[in-house]
This record gives structure tokens, sequence and C-alpha cells, in this order.
């Protein structure tokens, strides 16, 4: 009995603890709030049909662009000033190059360049993926501005928002996040924002932007990927196994 008095004693004066430490930080001026958004709900029908449309980014089409295109593509960037320009017969300025792809499934090539142009719209950071010589997914890094052109093209899709405060006065934490969907019958995108400040101070700012097929050949990917991982698995074991 002694001793559960003592352990109830000791609870107590923690919680009083715990209490004492809210109202402390309370009247500091902390605080802690958090806001949510979801777009009204939609139905699939009117999902598809808004982004009816929607078959890739600019000149990439998901299912359809090859890789013989790309290089067709990166001889017309050439004649545009704002990639950069020729010096003594070379080329310098952004491209498409291919990334190594060793860790991945071998039928999947991966193409990037550090900018490019839609209108006057700057994407950077572009990656194309291809499986079998055909373009599956584009993944880049935008501003709003992409995500705007999407918005009035393809509808307002799917949204959802959180805005969450931490911290004192003129010292608070602010992250925002924005999702946002589009999609029909064999494509997905989606938008993700996220902006991190404290104070006036912004301290990290993303804006990812990705599209993707929704056919087949996405568990296709999947398995190849697999199996590609366990061979490499397989063959670090078996060298470690013969420097024992």
């Amino acid at each position: 009995m002694l001793v559960s008095a003592r352990l109830k004693n000791k609870n107590m004066r923690k919680i009083c603890i715990y209490l004492l430490l809210i109202g402390l930080i309370s009247s500091c001026g902390y605080k802690n709030e958090h806001e949510s958004y979801k777009s009204p709900e939609k139905s699939t029908t009117l999902l598809y049909k808004e982004a009816k449309s929607m078959k890739g980014l600019s000149l990439f089409y998901i299912g359809k662009t090859t890789i013989n295109d790309l290089l067709k593509i990166k001889k017309e960037i050439k004649k545009d000033s704002r990639y950069g320009s020729y010096y003594l017969g070379r080329w310098i300025g952004d491209d498409f190059e291919k990334e190594d792809n060793e860790n991945t499934c071998p039928d999947i090539e991966i193409y990037k360049i550090s900018k490019y142009f839609i209108g006057d719209i700057e994407i950077s950071y572009l990656e194309l993926y291809f499986y079998k010589n055909t373009l599956y997914k584009i993944r880049c890094w935008t501003s709003d501005i992409l995500r705007d052109a999407f918005i009035k093209k393809y509808g307002e899709g799917v949204k959802i928002e959180t805005r969450d405060l931490t911290g004192k006065e003129k010292n608070e934490n602010l992250k925002s996040v924005e999702n946002i969907t589009w999609e029909n019958d064999s494509l997905i995108a989606t938008y993700d924002s996220s902006i991190e400040s404290i104070g006036t101070s912004i301290i990290s700012s993303t804006n990812d932007f990705v599209i993707t097929t929704k056919t087949k050949i996405i568990k296709e990917i999947e398995d190849c990927n697999q199996k590609e991982y366990k061979k490499k698995e397989n063959e670090k074991n078996k060298r470690r196994r013969e420097h024992k």
C-alpha cells in the first residue's frame, strides 16, 4: 500500500509539472496551430472528364514518346538561345543527359536536363523515364505557374492543404503543404509543394511535379526493379563470402 501511495504521489507531481509547463508556454505567447483543407468530393467520372485531354507535358507524351523522339527534341532545343550556345564549334549549355541506372531494371532509361521551357514557363530539373524505349513517367521541379496552367487546362483536380504554425511570435515556425492530383483513364499527375519558414525567412521550399502512366506496365516495372535488386544483393553477398 505504501509503495502504491508513493507511485500515486509521484505521478501526481508529474501531472502538476506538466500542467505548469503548459501554463508557462501559453503565457509566453507560444503557438501550436493546425489547419487543413480538402477540396469538395468529385466523382471519378467528373475527375476523368476534366483531365481527359491530359497526355503528358509539352512535347513529351506518356506511352508514346520514344528515345528517338527525345534525340530529335535535343536538336531543336539547341536552336533556342535560352538553353546555351556554341563556342568554338562545341555546344555549351543545357542538354538531355542519360543517368546512371545500374541499380534498377535494365529496361529503364532515365534522361535529365537542368532546365526546359514550355513557352515562357521555365521547368527546373526535368527527368524523363523510359521503359523499353517508351516514356512512362515525367518528373520535374517547377513553380506554381505550371500548377496554375494545369488547373486552367485540366480543372481543379483534388486538392489537399495543411498549415502548421508553432513557436513564439516573431519567431514562429510555419510549414505549409499543398497537394493536387489530376487523373484520367491512363495517367495520374501530382503536384506537391512544401514551404517551411521561421519568422520572415524561408528555410526550405520544394515544388515537385510527377506525371506517370496507370497502365499494367507499372507492375512489370516493379517486378523488374525487384528482380534487379535481388540480383545485385546476391552479387554483393557472393563477393562478401569470397573475401572472407
